[in-house]
């Protein structure tokens, strides 16, 4: 799996064997990494693939402007719904709940 963007540190923007898109996070998954360098698969964590095309760049800016601790809350928040549904959530959800959760705090300061 190869580095196609750096968000930061813990998020990446990647490309499979099969030339999908994805989002991967991990602790550290990206320190002191770039573009075109590979992954280590034991960071991994969570895996979003993108069914969409034309999302990564509105992605992209949403990973970028979005805070990593907005990025865990929501992943925590949807990991536990996850285990108390028995349905399977998009992907795209862990974006859009930190996303959601920024411009919320923001408009509270």
């Amino acid at each position: 799996m190869q580095i196609k963007k750096v968000f930061n540190n813990h998020v990446v923007l990647a490309q499979n064997e099969w030339d999908q898109e994805m989002v991967v996070m991990g602790r550290g998954l990206a320190f002191q990494k770039k573009a075109g360098e590979t992954i280590d698969t034991a960071k991994i964590e969570k895996t979003f693939v993108l069914e969409k095309r034309g999302v990564s760049d509105k992605l992209a800016k949403l990973l970028r402007d979005t805070s990593e601790l907005y990025l865990n809350i929501a992943s925590k928040i949807l990991d536990y719904a996850k285990s108390q549904l028995s349905y399977k959530l998009d992907g795209y959800l862990y974006v859009d709940l930190a996303d959601h959760m920024s411009f919320a705090i923001k408009s509270l300061s």
